[in-house]
């Protein structure tokens, strides 16, 4: 599944940065004093005013993870053919199966 040879390699490139330095960025947060990061983001421990919690949500959205869209059904079954090991079985039995057609 998640094969990305049509990707071009400078792409591939681009986007393992990108991964790489939101992954450091992540891990100084992580590493950061509390307090420093309740400043930075303007807020309290015991959390945020109703008022600003919805003003928030209304500007960045909900926090929720993004995800991926799931490949349909057909680019599945087409990645798994893509295998030339899969095709030889997929043809050889066709070919067992066309012969057991014609002795009948």
């Amino acid at each position: 599944m998640g094969n990305n040879n049509n990707v071009p390699a400078q792409i591939k490139n681009s986007s393992q940065s990108v991964e790489k330095k939101n992954a450091q960025k992540l891990i100084e947060i992580a590493q950061t004093d509390s307090t420093i990061v309740l400043q930075q983001l303007k807020s309290q421990k015991e959390g945020l005013e109703e008022n600003e919690s919805k003003a928030r949500l209304e500007q960045y959205g909900p926090n929720e993870i993004a995800s991926a869209k799931k490949p349909s059904l057909w680019m599945r079954l087409l990645d798994m053919v893509k295998n030339p090991l899969v095709i030889l079985l997929i043809l050889t039995t066709r070919h067992e199966w066309l012969k057991k057609l014609s002795v009948i």
